[in-house]
């Protein structure tokens, strides 16, 4: 069965023309860029369903919570609104909240601390990414890509002048240096 005229009409004759006149490389290297292509969109599609997940589950969780009249009874329904990122920032404070003993008497020692853990519960998700980043983040702030620093929240080189300045001292040959 001759697959040339139902590939033709599928993604276009012309295209099928030029791949069929190129070369062994060059037909190896179009497969691979149509795995990768595949791949990402296999990756692309899952965090999408991911992130949909976590965008309904958060609307749950909000409804939930103002719904419930104290927040042991948010802190007993909350597991079941996991894939949601309000959850943790939830049950940090709410840890907080019990350690502080307010759960029995109702009174709340240190608000600070309850927002500071929130605060941690919030950026625990960041960790992984951040460890990633650590090896380029821990050099010297002149050979520092201007967007790690901001990411950082700091200047990446205090007075040395455009981003192309701090790219060029990463990368001698971009100076000329061989």
């Amino acid at each position: 069965m001759n697959l040339y005229p139902l590939l033709a009409a599928a993604v276009g004759g012309e295209i099928i023309d030029l791949v069929g006149q190129t070369g062994p490389v060059a037909k190896v290297v179009l497969l691979i860029l149509l795995i990768f292509s595949l791949v990402s969109w296999a990756i692309i599609l899952s965090k999408w369903s991911v992130l949909r997940r976590a965008r309904v589950q958060s609307g749950r969780f909000v409804r939930a919570f103002r719904k419930a009249q104290r927040l042991q009874d948010v802190g007993a329904v909350a597991e079941q609104f996991r894939p949601s990122p309000l959850v943790g920032v939830f049950e940090g404070g709410f840890e907080e909240y019990r350690r502080q003993g307010a759960v029995a008497n109702g009174m709340v020692r240190s608000p600070l601390a309850i927002q500071r853990a929130m605060q941690i519960a919030n950026a625990a998700p960041c960790a992984p990414v951040m460890n990633h980043l650590r090896p380029v983040i821990d050099h010297p702030p002149s050979t520092r890509c201007a967007v790690v620093a901001s990411i950082e929240g700091s200047d990446p080189a205090p007075g040395a002048g455009s981003v192309i300045a701090k790219h060029d001292r990463v990368s001698p040959a971009a100076n000329g240096a061989r």
